[in-house]
């Protein structure tokens, strides 16, 4: 190939031959370090870097966020600001989450969370995003309670991602189908990466982004249904929906699933009247955004 054309042409060609897919780095972004004007809306998109994987036990050891202004009808606009900061942990990193996080006991020694920054960051927030929310809200609720009056939505969970035309949900995966690769797992790279998923249309027909969808769920009132029920029914519960929620600080486990009115009236007469579940032993309650991924 002409070693005077830009790397660009060189994959346009390689594309245009049909026996290639090129992935291209993802680019930074350029923040314009304001706050949002009146007529928009700021949503937080953050990731945390844990020690583990409880959060009554473990420690958060990097937080990071980047906040977006985005219209009403969900279009995603302008990188507003970021941040990053690391925290020491109590004990020193086992191998394997150095591997995970690219975080060293070096990396960290001596820092600890600027609370007022974070806190900062996230009050101006309409709607907090993480793309494992269940995981990450219970560990940000430990840095401040700042994060637990705020809407939370995960871009995992509720993005139907499979209808949009990917096989699968991890942020990895999914930016490497849009057309871009990145540096994964520090927590700043993952909130860049996965801004740039949610706000690029999977093709040139498609009516909507994944972050107008992921909106359009985060404000939706679910029904929560939670019970006991006996083991040999797990195949037929997480065929339905329902997921296991083991129990934390003395208290025992329950089956869970979050679903429309409509939907949840109809699995709870299928649980009574069909599995025999016990009436007594299941509740039922309105959720939102403001309430939903909390432990």
């Amino acid at each position: 190939m002409d070693p005077s054309l830009p790397f660009e042409e060189y994959a346009d060609a390689l594309e245009r031959s049909g026996q290639y897919r090129v992935l291209r780095r993802l680019p930074d972004l350029d923040y314009e370090r304001r706050s949002a004007f009146p007529e928009e809306r700021v949503v937080a998109i953050i990731d945390t870097e844990t020690t583990g994987l409880d959060s009554n036990r473990d420690d958060v050891i990097e937080f990071a966020g980047i906040a977006f202004s985005y219209r009403a009808d969900g279009q995603l606009l302008t990188p507003l600001n970021f941040i990053s900061q690391l925290q020491e942990s109590r004990s020193p990193l086992r191998e394997e989450i150095v591997r995970l996080t690219g975080i060293n006991d070096t990396m960290i020694k001596g820092k600890s969370f600027d609370i007022d920054a974070i806190e900062n960051f996230i009050r101006s927030a309409d709607l907090i995003v993480a793309h494992n929310a269940s995981f990450d809200r219970p560990f940000c609720e430990k840095i401040s309670k700042i994060f637990a009056n705020k809407p939370w939505a995960c871009s995992a969970t509720e993005v139907d991602w499979k209808t949009l035309g990917y096989e699968g949900t991890k942020l990895a995966y999914l930016v490497n189908s849009s057309g871009w690769f990145f540096d994964a797992h520090r927590a700043l790279d993952d909130c860049r990466a996965l801004a740039k998923v949610l706000s690029t249309k999977t093709s040139t027909n498609a009516p909507h982004t994944p972050f107008e969808h992921l909106l359009a769920s985060a404000r939706e009132v679910k029904w929560r249904i939670a019970f006991s029920a006996p083991f040999e029914l797990r195949m037929s519960l997480r065929e339905r929906g329902f997921r296991w929620k083991p129990g934390q600080e003395g208290k025992a486990g329950r089956w869970t699933g979050d679903f429309s009115e409509v939907d949840a009236r109809d699995l709870v007469n299928w649980l009574t009247d069909t599995l025999g579940v016990k009436k007594a032993t299941v509740s039922v309650d309105r959720i939102t955004a403001f309430e939903r991924y909390q432990t």
